[in-house]
């Protein structure tokens, strides 16, 4: 049948087997939705599909986010959705359907399907996180934010106000941050979730260490790795507050303290095959080893960093070790390695429009005045 309206120039395929109506058909298909049996049986048909691909983004997610937080009302959606066999399937579907997931969710919000448009995103997050599809991720959070409220679901709408959160600090937008993470705890506390109420807490010590209030971060860290040590499904939440605690003390210059968590945060996450926190664990334990003068322990970190990455396609976190990797070089006048290095993660940087860009810029152009200052000398 799609065969036949492409043939007819009804229908234009697209790459990946998908298709797209032309503009005057789909104009002609609005002008028809004032009819109400059409309307009916086009809202039946879009909640099926709904419901599809928050089935499909499910079963990615568990290939995305290894001992991730389950949740009970998953169970709500329909069985039938995509399947994947590996991370790579997982993430190849999700980034072919990204424009439909952002429509699905606003179709679901005209039909008031609200409480799938809540957890949708909230599947969503470890996608996000690793593509940093900022737009995308801050419109499906607000979506999903609108859907939980209007849905009466608090815990819905804990997760994607710290998920909000996130992005906001890594887009540089602390006071942003700080605020949602603290409304993330007062939500999390209300429900007497102790689970969300530990990631809650950790999120909140990274915006509180961007925001340089390390003495607060670190006790927020420490109360969050209280809870994770009492609660089932704690692992994970360990790691990863672990890494981010490493994170913090690299920022605060207090390297030694740096390689117990994040030698710690690696460990658990190798074992769990979660790839990407294995790599942040690995970037500050290179950072503690550059700043501490063992450089040769530094590049193995970086290296093995970087393996990580491509095997997930984390260009974000490529790029932060690449980063590094130029600063170790130019530290050593290595001046060729150190300009690759840089040139390459200012390249990544600028295609994901990443705030980092500034930054990578700056010491690209400071490498190039120390190369011609030694040349000269």
């Amino acid at each position: 049948m799609l065969r036949t309206l492409v043939n007819t120039h009804l229908v234009e395929e697209l790459p990946g087997e998908h298709f797209s109506l032309h503009d005057l058909l789909r104009a002609y298909a609005c002008s028809l939705a004032g009819n109400e049996e059409i309307v009916n049986e086009e809202n039946s048909e879009i909640r099926q599909l709904i419901h599809w691909y928050a089935a499909s983004v499910d079963n990615a997610d568990q290939f995305l986010t290894p001992g991730r937080v389950e949740r009970d009302d998953v169970n709500e959606i329909s069985p039938t959705g995509e399947t994947f066999t590996s991370f790579d399937e997982a993430l190849s579907w999700l980034d072919q359907e990204r424009p439909n997931l952002v429509d699905i969710l606003r179709r679901a919000m005209e039909i008031g399907e609200h409480h799938l448009a809540a957890i949708i995103p909230n599947l969503l997050w470890g996608y996000f996180n690793l593509t940093k599809h900022w737009s995308d991720w801050i419109e499906c959070n607000t979506l999903g934010l609108a859907a939980a409220r209007l849905a009466g679901d608090t815990k819905s709408e804990a997760y994607l106000t710290m998920s909000q959160g996130v992005v906001f600090r890594n887009l540089r937008q602390v006071p942003d941050a700080v605020s949602h993470h603290r409304s993330a705890v007062l939500l999390f506390e209300q429900l007497d979730d102790r689970l969300g109420l530990a990631y809650a807490l950790q999120n909140l010590a990274n915006a509180e260490s961007a925001d340089n209030s390390i003495e607060s971060a670190l006790a927020h860290f420490g109360r969050a790795l209280e809870i994770f040590q009492t609660v089932p499904d704690g692992r994970r939440g360990r790691a990863v507050t672990l890494n981010s605690k490493a994170i913090a003390l690299n920022s605060f210059s207090r390297h030694e303290e740096v390689l117990e968590a994040a030698e710690e945060a690696k460990t658990i996450m190798h074992v769990m095959g979660d790839s990407q926190g294995e790599a942040i664990a690995l970037l500050s334990l290179g950072l503690a080893f550059s700043k501490l003068h063992r450089n040769e322990e530094a590049l193995e970190s970086y290296r093995e960093a970087l393996s990580l990455q491509s095997t997930i396609n984390d260009r974000y976190g490529e790029a932060q070790v690449l980063l590094a990797l130029g600063q170790l070089y130019a530290g050593e006048r290595r001046w060729h390695e150190a300009q690759v290095h840089l040139q390459d993660a200012l390249q990544i940087f600028e295609d994901l429009q990443a705030p980092e860009r500034t930054r990578a810029a700056a010491e690209l152009e400071k490498l190039l005045e120390d190369q011609q200052g030694a040349s000269s000398s």
